[in-house]
């Protein structure tokens, strides 16, 4: 092997992995900015939930959220499902949206996955109110609904646990 092969090999398998942890953009409609989120707008949104409840973030209000926004077809998302169900498992509330995916696609996706937590879909100004510019992206939620952590891309338990203590 030539040493000029061995660094384009290196140089593909590091860009692989590093498109692996951030996977996925927003479909293009959605148009995030640099500024900052827009929570109070994303209160309101309507989440159009799979088993075919209506809601608002506001009926969270009160209590810490992790809201994770996703796409059912981003690897990363459906690996970072398990420290979801976790953090579910341990009296966290978790809302699971997307703003690409159909209600039918969600509820399939859903039901194959036997998530433990509620799964909704949200348009694409809601994505682009939060600054969403990757999935996974996950926000920790205060009792009174302000963003208070932020990750996009791949999340660990660990990160998780320090973003809800922040919460707190």
């Amino acid at each position: 092997m030539t040493h000029f092969f061995k660094i384009t090999v290196l140089m593909a398998l590091s860009l692989l992995g590093s498109a692996q942890a951030q996977c996925c953009a927003p479909s293009p409609e959605v148009r995030a900015t640099s500024a900052a989120p827009n929570t109070a707008g994303a209160l309101n949104t309507r989440v159009q939930l799979t088993y075919g409840k209506t809601l608002t973030l506001n009926a969270y209000r009160g209590q810490p959220l992790v809201l994770a926004v996703f796409s059912t077809t981003c690897p990363s998302c459906i690996t970072e499902l398990k420290v979801l169900a976790q953090a579910q498992r341990a009296g966290v509330k978790v809302l699971l949206v997307s703003s690409q995916d159909t209600l039918p696609e969600l509820t399939r996706f859903m039901q194959k996955q036997r998530l433990p937590f509620p799964v909704g879909r949200v348009p694409p100004e809601f994505v682009a109110g939060l600054n969403i510019l990757m999935y996974p992206t996950v926000l920790v939620l205060d009792a009174s609904g302000r963003v208070q952590e932020r990750v996009q891309g791949a999340l660990s338990a660990a990160r998780l646990r320090t973003m809800l203590q922040a919460a707190r």
